[in-house]
């Protein structure tokens, strides 16, 4: 479901961007004009130099008329163009906000428990048939209930950075890390499976992290 949502909300900013092509109405007019005023500005500028020059020719008034609103109508042309780019440069960095909150936890940066099946079912797809195999760990912090309890929630917050960081830094290159909620968190990474030492290896590296103390919110933990 989520793919689809993005795949739609692509493809309605790409139908925002392409209405803002020449092909559209707006850029089709703003087009014809410039090559009108090309044209009259070609006429005009001709009778301009042969009255200049004394031929006894007069600048056509009308011809004057036509090429001053030809570049007014130029200039609203292109400055509606560059109103509708700036507002779907907007919409576009909402909609790209709006999925990031969608999609990740917002405290840690972590991916959500919805991301994560999503993100984990492609690594299982992507290992499949290959000697490869993917490993899934689950860590939930001990006490955390208390740290909230003694300390407040803006001290919990901030314990809950930490343990992220530690655990993003102990992960594989290719891991994906999902806080699941609360103080439970998830870690997936693809490993040879002829190597699965690997996997003891990454948990074991989490848990000492993990088992060090804590400095957040100006106490040790």
């Amino acid at each position: 479901m989520m793919r689809r949502d993005r795949r739609s909300r692509k493809e309605e900013a790409d139908g925002v961007r392409a209405s803002l092509a020449p092909g559209s109405l707006n850029g089709a007019i703003t087009i014809v004009a410039i090559l009108l005023f090309v044209a009259l500005a070609s006429a005009a500028m001709s009778d301009a130099v042969q009255h200049y020059f004394g031929s006894g020719a007069h600048t056509d008034q009308a011809l004057a008329v036509a090429l001053l609103l030809n570049i007014a109508l130029i200039l609203v042309g292109w400055g509606h163009n560059r109103h509708l780019l700036r507002e779907v440069g907007v919409r576009t960095a909402a909609e790209e906000r709006a999925h990031q909150l969608a999609a990740k936890d917002p405290l840690t940066g972590f991916l959500n428990r919805r991301s994560l099946a999503e993100a984990g079912a492609m690594m299982f797809t992507n290992v499949a048939g290959r000697p490869k195999a993917m490993a899934l760990l689950l860590l939930d912090l001990d006490h955390f209930k208390m740290v909230n309890d003694l300390h407040g929630h803006a001290t919990g917050d901030a314990l809950l950075k930490e343990v992220a960081r530690e655990i993003a830094e102990a992960m594989p290159p290719a891991a994906i890390a999902a806080r699941l909620g609360g103080d439970e968190f998830a870690c997936a990474f693809p490993f040879d499976r002829t190597h699965p030492a690997l996997v003891e290896g990454v948990a074991d590296t989490i848990v000492t992290r993990l088992a060090r103390p804590f400095h957040a919110d100006g106490l040790h933990l």
